[in-house]
């Protein structure tokens, strides 16, 4: 019995500096392999042929990631080393910063907008119980 391997799906990391995206395919070749970018899109992809004794199967895919708000797209980076393709894409530090501080601007609003909330059905339970 033939055992297949089972294709994974990409895995993502994140440090302060970068993202990274890793896909992981049996017979990944660099000349049959494509990273582009259209617009704040990245696009991977490529084929592998796959060799049996009487019959050959060839695997197209296709991977499609938003890239994010700090990513610098013109400097992303791929790199191929044993079936594995790693893409890298650096982090912009000061888009980093203006991001972050966004989020701390609207996660305080919604913290407030729900005491507001909390607030006014205390009041509408007193009304029903009065």
């Amino acid at each position: 019995m033939e055992v297949i391997a089972r294709e994974q799906a990409p895995k993502f990391g994140e440090t302060n500096e970068t993202y990274t995206m890793a896909i992981t395919k049996p017979g990944l070749k660099e000349g049959k392999l494509a990273v582009e970018t259209r617009g704040q899109v990245l696009v991977v992809r490529g084929e592998t042929l796959e060799q049996h004794k009487y019959y050959n199967i060839t695997h197209q895919f296709l991977n499609t990631v938003r890239i994010p708000d700090d990513g610098i797209k013109d400097e992303i980076t791929s790199e191929l080393e044993n079936e594995t393709l790693t893409v890298t894409i650096p982090r912009d530090q000061e888009k980093r910063a203006e991001l972050e501080a966004e989020r701390q601007r609207l996660d305080q609003i919604a913290r407030s907008a729900a005491r507001e909330a909390e607030g006014e059905g205390e009041q509408i339970v007193k009304m029903a119980t009065a």
